[in-house]
């Protein structure tokens, strides 16, 4: 389980710093609702959907570009966005993480429907422990107003 841990962490830092990356289209700053559904290759059941409510100021929205390009530190593993691509309503990059438990690879693509919504998918392979996982996230997200004061 620490392992899926592991890796779907990645595939939400990967897709937040790219739902908003500043070469990408602009969203509007408010209350976010973001539903991701998780498969993995080989196993006969999926995880739960999880939806997630974040508030996007639009101090966070113009900084988006700098955490895609210089994903956050950690001691136990770094990562590194490459082949970022803006084109129309759709951004696509591919990222490399190593270090940790384990070294992992992953591409993405976010379409934007709208200032208000977006959809996605994030393809990730990890190799953790000896044991090689293959995840893929699918995200839709929409705002659904204002930010709570």
């Amino acid at each position: 389980m620490q392992a899926r841990t592991v890796v779907v962490c990645l595939g939400l830092a990967g897709l937040t710093a790219a739902a908003g990356a500043g070469q990408g289209p602009e969203i509007q700053p408010g209350l976010w609702e973001i539903v991701t559904q998780v498969k993995t290759a080989g196993m006969s059941m999926s995880m739960p959907a999880m939806t997630a409510r974040q508030c996007l100021t639009a101090e966070e929205i113009a900084k988006r570009d700098k955490l895609l390009a210089h994903p956050p530190k950690s001691s136990r593993q770094h990562c590194e966005t490459k082949d970022f691509v803006h084109k129309g309503n759709t951004v696509t990059w591919t990222m490399v993480c190593r270090g940790g438990r384990g070294d992992s690879q992953g591409e993405g693509r976010v379409v934007y429907d709208s200032r208000t919504a977006y959809h996605g998918r994030i393809h990730i392979k990890a190799r953790v422990r000896g044991r090689t996982m293959d995840m893929t996230q699918h995200i839709k997200a929409h705002r659904m107003g204002e930010c709570n004061p």
